[in-house]
C-alpha cells in the first residue's frame, strides 16, 4: 500500500525510528508541510 511504500522510504533514510508522524512529509506536494520546522 501507499502507507506502507512510505514507511519503507522513511526506513530507507534512516528515520525509520523517529515519529511517526514524518510520514507527512511524503503526504504533502513540497514535502514540507506548513508549520513544520525541523
Amino acid at each position: 500500500t501507499m502507507v506502507t511504500e512510505q514507511f519503507q522510504q522513511l526506513i530507507d533514510e534512516g528515520l525509520g525510528g523517529k515519529d511517526c508522524s514524518l510520514i507527512v512529509k511524503y503526504a504533502t506536494p513540497d514535502g514540507s508541510p506548513r508549520g513544520y520546522t525541523p
